[in-house]
């Protein structure tokens, strides 16, 4: 009688905490959902941290990658322009040659005649007796 009496009590208060969970009243149930929602909200407020910092160094590094090629841009820009600047300076300058040139009147004197056949050159020894 004893042991049906310990297993009634025993049937009686797991019904009684059956009960509890059913209606959502039993203590360490709601201990469990408040740990487990709390371990959830950590998470999610990791995840959301996490996803702030990396949308955040998405944006640094864009930001760098567009200064990168502004610069790129603005130093090929400056050398084309140098470049450019420099090729007509030369032409230029040859332009002027050319009509210095042609308004040069041409020398009386031309270009001197070859000798065909030179004298030989004089001796240490005729130079120096003269």
């Amino acid at each position: 009688m004893l042991r049906e009496r310990v297993y009634v009590e025993k049937m009686e208060g797991l019904a009684w905490e059956e009960a509890l969970v059913w209606e959502g009243t039993h203590p360490e149930l709601h201990h469990l959902q408040d740990e487990l929602t709390k371990r959830r909200d950590k998470r999610l407020m990791l995840a959301e941290r996490k996803r702030e910092y990396e949308i955040g160094a998405l944006e640094r590094k864009r930001k760098e990658e567009n200064v990168n090629v502004w610069d790129h841009w603005e130093h090929a820009r400056d050398e084309l322009q140098t470049d450019m600047v420099a090729e007509t300076n030369r032409k230029r300058r040859k332009l002027e040659r050319e009509r210095r040139a042609l308004e040069r009147p041409v020398g009386a004197r031309g270009i001197p005649v070859p000798i065909l056949n030179p004298p030989p050159a004089p001796t240490l020894r005729e130079i120096t007796i003269d």
